[in-house]
């Protein structure tokens, strides 16, 4: 506010100032914003969590007052300004930054997310937990309900501040799964009310920490599960063992205030550094991403596995964004989970799994010399030996002894390369996976050679799809030529069989050159 007071300056005669006039008072307001009402909504895009945010500064300064007011506050209404976004994922993060009040004391930011149209909005989420303050200059909130993607979202942001106003830069991500500051401690998730009422117990449900990471989602498949609350231990350093074996430095456990009565649907994130660690650490039988499996027991949150738990084979498993992964699993109920290559033998002792091609199609043949409590094998193929597929199953044997031998036929293969393996289940629907192993479907034929690693004789199977000559040779790994062939290929399968008793230990590489194709693979000799 200003105060004005006009007098005179007189020259000539009588000169001097005249006295003062009445006092003028008035008040300089701030500009109102563009985006004061959600029909100037500002529009924002939803990237990764990596992506660089706009400088842009946005205010609250000169904002007025909305008719939308919002169930989460009681007061403070008095300065929201807005902003929408088209959501590219289930899940988003107000990402803000810089925050720092414009005029008077602004205190904590706050936020609404409504859908519909501007001219009838409907409140889907609200946060008044002041993660936001001038004191912090900013944070990471995550929206806790799950989003539509393609489906455009209104964000209104106020603060809580009855006089203040606020500066701010604001971008909308996607959450990141990096740990929150605390290692080596176990870090909450914020508690999420699961159930009918709140009309998301059959749809996937986020969990954050206090920091904005992401940690799981639940789908509860209809259960009514109460609130729900999270928690996420990350160790530093060696790999954590047991006498089991070897198990990620992450682990994660929810608890619903009521467990469910029918299996609800789980996905556990984790870092796609954690996951090479396991990777790296000798014996732990972990290979890739397809090698994760979860165990889940009763402990609370721990600093190490303390109980015996149940394994579970995820129904998928996937990359998630730029640093992290994925696994979905199945469960009837809530505990801790960690991750590993799994903690049981197989159900089966595995004597063989071969997959070769055969004109069209691939047989798959393996057997087994003792199986316990065995239901199914089920097949699963995959054209990047990352992600599977099951392409048909056979009943198991259940319980034996003695040698059995099982095949499948492959009636339509991909065009390139085939990648299959074998998931093995039991009776109690607890499994676990084969080795992989890859035909090629690609050119006029391909080859298979057992046993690979090879002491003695080793058998070269050529399955071609007409008659050829080729020439067969193997070099050691400086590209020295050991062994050098001319061979008559006739459509169908030929067998060929290599001496290797007099070479030394160590990798060769076979190569198959035919009139209209050139094939290669590489051999270990013991």
């Amino acid at each position: 506010m200003y105060d004005v007071y006009v007098r005179q300056n007189c020259t000539g005669s009588g000169n001097g100032y005249s006295a003062n006039s009445t006092k003028l008072s008035f008040t300089t307001t701030f500009p109102v914003p563009a985006n004061d009402e959600c029909s100037g909504a500002i529009s924002l895009t939803q990237n990764t969590y990596n992506s660089t945010c706009s400088s842009t500064t946005y205010t609250t300064a000169g904002a007025t007052t909305s008719a939308n007011s919002s169930s989460c506050f009681s007061s403070s209404q008095d300065d929201d300004v807005w902003f929408s976004f088209v959501a590219t994922d289930t899940k988003a993060v107000l990402k803000v930054s810089n925050y720092a009040s414009a005029t008077g004391t602004a205190g904590s930011l706050y936020y609404g997310i409504y859908t519909g149209t501007c001219a009838a909005l409907t409140e889907y989420d609200c946060e008044l937990s002041g993660v936001v303050t001038t004191t912090n200059g900013g944070g990471e909130i995550p929206i806790r309900k799950p989003l539509v993607v393609n489906q455009t979202y209104y964000v209104r942001i106020l603060t809580s501040g009855t006089a203040g106003r606020a500066n701010f830069n604001l971008c909308i991500v996607s959450p990141d799964v990096t740990p929150g500051v605390t290692q080596n401690a176990c870090n909450s998730a914020a508690s999420v009310t699961i159930n009918a009422a709140s009309l998301n117990n059959n749809t996937w449900v986020p969990f954050y920490t206090s920091d904005g990471k992401m940690v799981a989602e639940i789908n509860a498949n209809g259960n009514n599960l109460g609130a729900v609350t999270g928690s996420v231990y990350v160790k530093t350093g060696a790999i954590r063992q047991s006498s089991a074996g070897y198990y990620m430095n992450r682990n994660i456990t929810l608890t619903p205030a009521t467990q469910p009565t029918t299996n609800v649907s789980v996905r556990l994130y984790f870092l796609n550094s954690e996951l090479a660690s396991l990777i790296a650490q000798p014996g732990s039988g972990v290979t890739s991403l397809n090698d994760i499996n979860v165990t889940k027991n009763a402990d609370v949150c721990l600093a190490a596995a303390a109980a015996t738990g149940t394994l579970f084979i995820p129904s998928s498993r996937s990359t998630y964004g730029t640093n992290a992964d994925f696994v979905e699993i199945s469960i009837p109920s809530f505990s801790s989970f960690y991750f590993n290559a799994g903690l049981t033998p197989l159900p089966v002792t595995l004597v063989t799994f071969n997959a070769k091609r055969n004109a069209a199609l691939n047989n798959i043949t393996w057997s087994t010399s003792q199986e316990i409590n065995t239901s199914l094998f089920v097949i699963e193929r995959s054209s990047d030996g990352r992600n599977f597929t099951q392409i048909g199953q056979v009943a198991a044997a259940g319980n034996s002894n003695t040698l059995r031998t099982y095949q499948f036929n492959d009636v339509s293969p991909v065009k390139g390369i085939n990648y299959y393996r074998l998931r093995i289940v039991d009776r109690d629907n607890i499994a676990k996976f084969s080795d992989i192993r890859s035909v090629r479907n690609a050119g006029n034929a391909d080859f298979t050679i057992y046993p690979n690693p090879v002491r003695d004789v080793m058998k070269v199977e050529i399955n071609a799809d007409k008659i050829d000559k080729g020439l067969m040779s193997i070099t050691d790994i400086n590209g020295k030529q050991v062994y050098n062939r001319l061979v008559n290929i006739a459509a169908g399968n030929n067998t060929f069989s290599i001496d290797f008793s007099n070479m030394a230990q160590g990798a060769y590489i076979i190569k198959i050159q035919l009139s209209e194709d050139m094939i290669v693979k590489k051999i270990t000799k013991m």
